[in-house]
């Protein structure tokens, strides 16, 4: 659920067309199990949104995240060493980050 601002949410389907709905606050989008998804903030603003996940994510981000509070201000640039640990931390929990080509295969499968 975004909970402010918008956020662009994209998804794969069973014939690998990747279908982008932009969000605004309150709008909910669901992913199911398995299949190819992402989430980008596009626009200039901050955006804030409630992900309900499973276990796998949940480890993934206490291995690879790094805590902030929750009005701190987003990084200017993640360093690169902090992305390594998150790309590892993802592999474990058998979430995959594929680097953005192009909008249509900007996808984090899981």
């Amino acid at each position: 659920m975004v909970l402010e601002g918008e956020m662009s949410f994209a998804r794969m389907s069973e014939d690998e067309t990747v279908e982008w709905i932009e969000c605004s606050a309150g709008d909910s989008v669901i992913a199911p199990a398995n299949a190819p998804h992402t989430f980008h903030n596009r626009g200039t603003q901050i955006a804030r949104f409630l992900s309900v996940s499973t276990y796998y994510h949940e480890t993934m981000f206490i291995s690879g995240a790094v805590s902030v509070g929750a009005d701190a201000p987003p990084p200017a640039n993640l360093p690169p060493d902090v992305f390594q640990k998150f790309v590892i931390a993802s592999e474990q929990a058998q979430v995959f980050v594929v680097s953005p080509q192009s909008e249509e295969q900007e996808l984090i499968h899981d």
